[in-house]
């Protein structure tokens, strides 16, 4: 690491390192859910109304866990529940490589949501309180490095697998999260042997702010959760889009995942710190704007000769993922600042469940505008619900930092 780099992360504790290895470990194996459009319409032959609607019970455990474990945090220790949401997401994606009934899938994919959503709020709550926040656009800069790197691995290695039978990507991805549980539970008691644990006070008084009464962060989470719709496209309708539209391969497709993954892990410190004495406002302006941007220009990708489609989704999966980069480090850090002078777990159960719950009406809407009006229509969509996100947030963070500023 270059020196400037280390100066830059010496403040860093040992812990939020563990951290990021954990989710490096983790997110290899977790492009099974990115997988599972395919799987459902190709391997059982689901029409994309069922997809839809099973995917959209993903979503729905995600919201539900992801809301539920943020407030959890206010009573329950973080570290636990990290690590049971691994164990028990482990679990529920062996099961999904031996159900095909829509019931059972139902079943198993809803749990999956739960246990899958709660692991991030739970890690955000040991992250928030192990770092002042000073550091932690930095701290989640290596959060997204370590997540991204792990998901353009699993990409590529799950691009491969499901060449071959679907259901060897659930089997890795239950792997690599037993795994990832396992040296969490090593580097939780190393980080604490090497570094005392230092809490940061993260706003759990009785008169602390209420979310559900803070007008300025409910019009942030608008902005948020319209930008969440045009982002999930990726998870959701982009890869049967491009298999129907491109006649593009699984492992094209799976290359997509690990272009946005290798992006991420390779520019996304420098883009932080480049941009770290911007006004956060400029920042997330200009990301939402590139992000909605990448998934308007898919439908140059349709009907190309080879390999013209392949280069046209490659091409819109970098721009997404330089919004994407701009948006989500500022982002994370101005909710967490909010989250220190209110209820903090009730502050990331909002944002989580926004993040958290686009799996569900993502899939929802994009499958319902792709099966009605074809599938050109999902990203004019994503064009409009992006250029909404530009002037609900513009205005959000206008009276987020004004009522900060009034305060001080």
């Amino acid at each position: 690491m270059p020196d400037s780099l280390k100066q830059r992360f010496a403040g860093v504790p040992v812990l939020v390192y563990g951290l990021a290895v954990t989710s490096f470990i983790n997110r290899m194996g977790g492009t099974a859910k990115l997988f599972m459009a395919l799987y459902l319409r190709e391997t059982l032959g689901f029409d994309l109304a069922a997809v839809g609607m099973l995917l959209a019970l993903y979503g729905a455990g995600l919201l539900a866990g992801s809301f539920g474990v943020s407030v959890l945090t206010d009573h329950l220790p973080a570290r636990r529940l990290m690590l049971g949401m691994l164990v028990a997401s482990a679990a529920c994606l062996l099961m999904l490589c031996w159900v095909s009934s829509p019931l059972w899938l139902a079943v198993w994919l809803l749990l999956g949501g739960v246990f899958d959503g709660g692991y991030r709020p739970s890690m955000q709550r040991v992250l928030m309180q192990s770092c002042p926040q000073a550091i932690r656009s930095r701290a989640q800069s290596l959060q997204r490095v370590a997540v991204n790197l792990g998901f353009a691995f699993g990409g590529l290695i799950g691009g491969w697998f499901a060449e071959y039978d679907y259901r060897y990507v659930f089997a890795a991805d239950a792997a690599t999260a037993l795994a990832a549980a396992t040296f969490l539970h090593w580097a939780l008691r190393r980080a604490d042997t090497l570094e005392p644990p230092q809490v940061h006070a993260s706003g759990t008084a009785d008169n602390a702010r209420w979310p559900y009464a803070d007008p300025p962060f409910l019009w942030f989470l608008l902005a948020c959760l319209l930008l969440s719709i045009v982002y999930a496209q990726s998870e959701s309708t982009m890869s049967n889009y491009l298999r129907e539209y491109a006649a593009l391969s699984p492992a094209w497709i799976g290359a997509t995942f690990a272009l946005n993954g290798f992006m991420v892990a390779f520019l996304q410190i420098p883009v932080t710190l480049h941009t770290e004495h911007w006004p956060p406002r400029r920042t997330m302006m200009l990301g939402a704007a590139v992000l909605t941007g990448g998934f308007a220009i898919l439908p140059l990708a349709a009907g190309l000769p080879a390999p013209g489609g392949a280069l046209v989704a490659l091409l819109s999966t970098a721009i997404y993922t330089l919004g994407e980069m701009l948006l989500m480090p500022p982002q994370t850090a101005m909710m967490m600042q909010r989250a220190d002078t209110g209820r903090a777990g009730h502050y990331l159960a909002l944002y989580n469940a926004i993040w958290g719950g686009r799996t569900m009406l993502a899939p929802l809407l994009g499958n319902l505008v792709y099966a009605r009006f074809g599938g050109h229509a999902v990203w004019a969509m994503c064009a409009g619900f992006g250029a909404l996100a530009l002037w609900v947030q513009y205005h959000a963070i206008s009276r987020m930092q004004a009522v900060t500023d009034a305060g001080r």
